[in-house]
């Protein structure tokens, strides 16, 4: 990864959509390492390492879906939000093929900052990469350049 460059950690085991969810990502230019991981453990394990250096290179952005194996997005989602370190600030979006409403709730309780559902098309998928770049990227005071000033 390139210093200074922002990193957005992508949490999704369906290799089909994290290929399609990654090339949408470079196709519509989001100023971002993207770093890919497979399962809710592998992430727990992942920023508890990052988290643990000295100058950590947390994320940016964290995507991550709601079904996991191991350990579900909400499980993840809380971890993150429970920790007594600058990851629990990180903005964290469910990025889910559900629309079930208890998942959408729960989400919220634990402390997602947004909840979106899977588009159906690439076009879709693309036009939501492109409103992600734009407010999350461009528009939002982001907790990690604040903490630096």
């Amino acid at each position: 990864m390139k210093e200074n460059e922002p990193m957005l950690l992508l949490v999704e085991d369906d290799p089909a959509d994290a290929v399609l969810i990654q090339r949408s990502i470079q196709k519509v230019g989001i100023p971002a390492q993207v770093v890919h991981l497979k399962d809710g453990d592998e992430a727990v394990a992942y920023l508890s390492a990052e988290t643990s250096k000295s100058g950590a290179s947390l994320p940016w952005l964290i995507l991550m879906d709601l079904k996991l194996p191991r350990r579900s997005g909400l499980e993840v989602l809380q971890w993150i939000r429970e920790q007594k370190s600058d990851i629990s600030r990180v903005p964290v979006i469910m990025l889910s093929s559900s629309h079930h409403s208890v998942d959408i709730q729960r989400a919220y309780q634990y402390g997602v900052n947004s909840y979106l559902v899977k588009p159906e098309t690439t076009d879709a998928l693309l036009s939501m990469m492109t409103v992600l770049k734009t407010y999350w990227f461009y528009n939002n005071q982001n907790p990690q350049v604040a903490s630096r000033q």
